[in-house]
């Protein structure tokens, strides 16, 4: 085991040529084509590390890399005769301020296979004080990526609104279900999600306690919810809504049983 090692200013080239295949060497093992157990190449053990102001170039693009973690895990092992990688990587209290930066810090825990144009992930588990995700799925065609995955867990609100830059979500915890896509500089995910205890604030607008679930999809356009139902205030909502450009609320519907007493409080705290 390794204690400690902390990295200044990392860069790392990644070259894709055309046919996929990558500027990350293959190891040179001496052993016979037909050995079908795969060679392990990387045995790592590193209590704590950090990469401080570094970056990471890809495909003429340059994204910062500056994160920091606790007891590291890393074993990968080279398939000679499928010519690919196959490894488990695993990190405590990782803290990643990059390109995408983690609203809290999390525990990772990953089982991969890195070839020809191609990475999967057959486990990819991100868990925090109070969120979980688990996620499956690929990255194919380096040259021009695609990523797919299918993601499912338990959310803490407040740490999804930092992730996009959402500070009117105040609260809440929800359970998510479905797919992801990005492909030519473009984003989707399509899915279900069901909560509780949600808290949105924005100008006037207030609403607390809210328990729903929706279909919902996500893209850079915004968020919609489809077969919205929710109870709020003591009052039943069903229908439609949007938060278009992530920035403005908007919601086509009916409301049951609505006091306006209750209602007023979407829009002030003071008493009626």
């Amino acid at each position: 085991d390794v204690a400690s090692v902390i990295v200044e200013r990392p860069h790392i080239f990644l070259l894709v040529r055309p046919d996929g295949s990558t500027n990350i060497p293959s190891p040179k093992i001496r052993t016979a084509r037909t050995k079908t157990v795969p060679e392990q190449i990387v045995d790592l053990a590193i209590r704590h590390f950090e990469l401080r102001q570094g970056w990471i170039a890809y495909q003429e693009q340059q994204w910062p890399l500056d994160l920091r973690g606790e007891n590291l895990n890393a074993d990968i092992r080279y398939d000679v005769l499928t010519t690919r990688y196959l490894g488990t990587l695993s990190s405590r209290q990782l803290h990643i301020k990059s390109g995408i930066s983690l609203p809290a810090a999390a525990d990772l825990e990953t089982r991969f296979i890195f070839e020809k144009d191609r990475l999967n992930f057959e486990q990819l588990t991100l868990a925090s004080s109070h969120s979980h995700l688990n996620i499956t799925g690929s990255l194919d065609h380096f040259t021009h990526p695609e990523l797919s995955l299918d993601m499912r867990g338990s959310l803490d609100a407040a740490e999804v609104g930092k992730l996009f830059k959402l500070p009117q979500i105040s609260a809440g915890d929800f359970v998510l279900a479905g797919q992801g896509h990005y492909r030519n500089h473009l984003y989707d995910f399509a899915g279900s999600i069901s909560g509780r205890h949600f808290a949105y604030h924005s100008g006037n607008f207030q609403i607390e306690n809210v328990s729903l679930q929706s279909d919902v999809q996500v893209s850079p356009t915004g968020v919609q919810f489809q077969k919205l139902m929710a109870n709020a205030a003591g009052s039943r909502i069903t229908g439609k809504a949007e938060l278009s450009r992530f920035t403005h609320f908007k919601m086509d519907g009916r409301i049951d049983g609505l006091a306006i007493r209750n209602g007023a409080r979407f829009f002030t705290d003071r008493p009626l």
